[in-house]
């Protein structure tokens, strides 16, 4: 994963996906958005092929690095292709910008426009795990 700018890929207990999955029905990986504090979030969902909602699966994060994208960070980081062998979820959830080019995460102290703007992120990743 050299030159991945993954801020975070963390893996969560499989109650966070446990429920009846409507956003998740097929396989493969969709786009996928929610509505947070009066703006909309997107990320991509990857499902594996062998998932059909019957049993709960656990879930991996995976952040992209400043001015990457959720498309850049599943190709980068190769996690869709483990969760396809191993049976599980991957959100690959996005930052915000000026411009769709350039997404940032607001870490408290970095970074352009999600700091400046005071972008709630862990309202979004938490709705994103509740969802």
């Amino acid at each position: 994963m050299v030159g991945l700018g993954v801020c975070f890929a963390g893996l969560l207990g499989a109650s966070a996906f446990g429920r009846s999955q409507e956003g998740a029905s097929g396989q493969g990986s969709k786009p996928g958005s929610l509505d947070i504090g009066g703006r909309t979030r997107t990320y991509l969902l990857h499902v594996p092929p062998a998932y059909h909602g019957k049993k709960p699966l656990a879930l991996v994060l995976v952040l992209h690095g400043g001015g990457q994208s959720p498309a850049s960070a599943e190709r980068m980081s190769g996690m869709s292709g483990k969760a396809d062998r191993e049976n599980f979820l991957v959100a690959y959830p996005s930052g915000t910008g000026r411009s769709s080019r350039m997404p940032t995460w607001n870490s408290g102290n970095c970074c352009g426009y999600a700091m400046e703007n005071k972008v709630d992120d862990v309202a979004f990743i938490r709705a994103l795990i509740d969802n």
